[in-house]
């Protein structure tokens, strides 16, 4: 965004206020909220909620809205975007991957414009100009019972900000971190402590393009109105440990409230939604903001915070067992390539516990589970790679949560990433746990006689290059001498270790680099 700074001055004009509005033809008398700036400034994306022109009218609960800085110097009046992107439910953008050839969305979109059974977000591909119709990504245990949800990505596009009332909460909505595992994948939303979250709301989390430092709002750290905007930085690569959150001060916050900051640094200039003086709901506004005055108080906020015993008592009240009690899971199962809901088998089990389902002809189950335990869970379809998941389900306030299962078809190029095939540290020996995942591809290899796979070792980038190369060829030697000795054919396999060579997530984290730590396989014949 080298040109932000540039736009930004002319659409201040002439005002000396340190806060104002973007332009008039942008804020409305709707509600306009979380803004995505792109094109190096000069594209806003926004959502306007409670517009007349929008999809379902003054009732819709939001619609995507464009901007664009214009060659005479001025924003172009908005316009709504159509379909598919589009439709009678909540609809906004998270963010842009690969020069806008994806973008992120809001919630699942349902056929027709229903309302979607599941939670979630969606990608749509850009298709020479044209969006795709939005399918439905993979985050494991993604689950959210409070109306409100905001998400961001890093620059990076491998960092999930999320805010959620979902496992693990201290109240109301917390601030939750995903990460890429590979392609349209993510992590388990993990909960970023407390000494972030309270037992009030946390909301609209931005991370900066240093990947450390961390704006959300608030209205459970005290502040001058209904919630402010704080700013935090991370400590060390555990995502718990973070300085002592930080008010932004008078020139930001306000008796109204904040929401939605992002702080460009290069331009020392940020965007944000008020209430304060707005036109309607909430408004959107830029304030120039120097570098230094962040670094003063973050300097003050880091000099002042310590790490609170409540952390490792919410965590090991997280992990307490809660007795007599079941949980509802529901999802679907479904195409991972096309989104397609799938009929599918379905056998959960653990050592107390084992029970086989079938989807419905529309690909949903539904099953009650006791919920003080971690469960394997292996799923399968006709024409599809059977999958194993860990399903933990230790959550004390939670009745009812959404889980998909996603299959991976059958066909020459299809790869699949072994994530239960784990090995003992910086050694050759598999753990015990990685046999039902095997056997699992052992079954699909001795039912389809005519597949040949190749299989790939990866590691991270830590230590020798080389030793990380003879490491990873190692492991997958023996993973194809596990196959074998299981009555695959020799001839029907082969496999390379790259080393870190094929990073699938940032090195710059612990968080990040055990997801570059994998073995996969890729079927080369059929």
């Amino acid at each position: 965004m080298k040109y932000l700074v540039c736009i930004l001055f002319i659409v201040i004009n002439s005002r000396t206020s340190a806060q104002t509005d973007i332009l008039e033809p942008v804020n409305s008398t709707a509600d306009e909220l979380n803004p995505v700036l792109t094109d190096n400034g000069k594209t806003l994306y926004f959502i306007r909620r409670f517009h007349s022109e929008n999809v379902a009218g003054m009732k819709d609960a939001g619609d995507i809205w464009v901007s664009h800085f214009s060659d005479s110097m001025l924003w172009t009046v908005p316009r709504r975007l159509s379909s598919p992107l589009n439709n009678a439910q909540f609809n906004g953008i998270i963010g842009f991957q690969g020069e806008k050839s994806n973008v992120y969305l809001y919630q699942h979109y349902m056929p027709g414009g229903k309302p979607a059974k599941t939670q979630g977000i969606s990608v749509s591909l850009n298709m020479d100009g044209r969006w795709s119709t939005p399918a439905r990504i993979d985050i494991k245990y993604f689950y959210n019972k409070s109306d409100h949800v905001s998400i961001s990505l890093s620059e990076t596009g491998d960092i999930m900000l999320l805010s959620l009332e979902s496992y693990g909460t201290y109240g109301a909505e917390d601030l939750y971190v995903s990460f890429r595992t590979g392609n349209d994948q993510w992590s388990e939303p993990r909960n970023i402590g407390s000494q972030i979250n309270t037992a009030f709301q946390e909301m609209t989390p931005y991370l900066a393009p240093d990947n450390k430092t961390l704006f959300f709002a608030s209205n459970g750290h005290g502040g001058y109105g209904g919630r402010d905007i704080f700013v935090t930085k991370r400590q060390d690569d555990s995502w718990q440990n973070w300085s002592e959150p930080a008010n932004l001060g008078p020139e930001i916050n306000t008796t109204g409230v904040e929401l939605y900051f992002q702080y460009f640094p290069d331009e020392e200039r940020a965007i944000y939604t008020s209430t304060q003086n707005s036109d309607g709901y909430s408004d959107l506004k830029v304030v120039h903001l120097p570098v230094r005055k962040i670094e003063e108080i973050l300097g003050d906020s880091i000099e002042t915070a310590v790490l609170r015993e409540s952390v490792a008592m919410a965590e090991i009240r997280e992990n307490e067992p809660v007795a007599d009690k079941e949980l509802r899971i529901t999802g679907s199962v479904l195409d991972a390539e096309t989104g397609r809901l799938l009929q599918a088998s379905l056998l959960i089990s653990n050592e107390n516990w084992k029970e086989s389902l079938e989807t419905e002809d529309n690909g949903e189950y539904a099953i009650l589970l006791p919920a003080s335990d971690v469960y394997e869970v292996i799923i399968k379809s006709e024409g599809y790679v059977s999958q194993q998941e860990i399903l933990d389900i230790r959550v004390s306030e939670i009745d009812v949560i959404t889980h998909d299962f996603t299959l991976q078809p059958i066909k020459v190029g299809t790869t699949v990433k072994l994530g239960n095939v784990l090995f003992v540290r910086g050694s050759t020996e598999l753990l015990e746990s990685s046999y039902p995942q095997l056997d699992l591809v052992v079954q699909m290899m001795l039912k389809n006689a005519g597949i040949e796979i190749e299989l790939s070792g990866h590691t991270d980038n830590q230590g020798s290059e080389r030793l990380n190369k003879i490491l990873s060829q190692q492991r997958v030697d023996e993973v194809i001498n596990y196959l074998i000795a299981h009555g695959t054919e020799k001839r029907r396999l082969n496999g390379k270790g790259y080393g870190g060579s094929i990073p699938v997530a940032s090195n710059e984290s612990e968080e990040t680099r055990k997801l570059n730590r994998r073995v996969e396989f890729t079927i080369v014949k059929k």
